[in-house]
């Protein structure tokens, strides 16, 4: 194979990897000011759920929405977590009882009965042409 070939046989290859990622557009809506950072993550496996996250994003927070992008992920099934960072010291504040004090939301606006919601109910079905999902803040 000349290089010409090669050249071709690469770029082809790197265009059809492009072209197979599926990315998740989140829009975060119910945001009610604008200090801080929306903080976003995306598991792909119940075992990791809330804990170590595939993919993560952070954008500063804007009245009433902002919209997200995460890039680059196969077609399947992931749970998307975010929460307002509104101190924007990296970390989900909590009360003496555990209980958030900042905005959460979860994908399928899913929640959780004394706790967070599964990964089952927030699971989401991503194609191999992506998808766009709205997740309203809460809290």
């Amino acid at each position: 194979m000349n290089r010409l070939q090669a050249a071709l046989a690469c770029s082809t290859l790197a265009l059809s990897a492009a072209a197979s990622a599926a990315d998740i557009a989140i829009e975060v809506k119910g945001i009610t000011e604008a200090k801080g950072n929306i903080m976003v993550a995306v598991y792909d496996k119940a075992d990791q759920w809330l804990g170590k996250p595939l993919k993560y994003a952070r954008v500063p927070a804007a009245m009433p929405s902002v919209t997200v992008s995460i890039e680059g992920l196969e077609a399947g099934v992931y749970a998307v977590s975010i929460y307002q960072d509104i101190d924007s010291n990296g970390k989900l504040d909590t009360n003496v009882m555990r209980i958030p004090i900042e905005p959460i939301g979860f994908s399928n606006d899913a929640t959780g009965s004394f706790g967070p919601p599964k990964f089952e109910d927030a699971r989401i079905q991503v194609p191999a042409s992506g998808t766009r999902i709205v997740i309203n803040l809460k809290g």
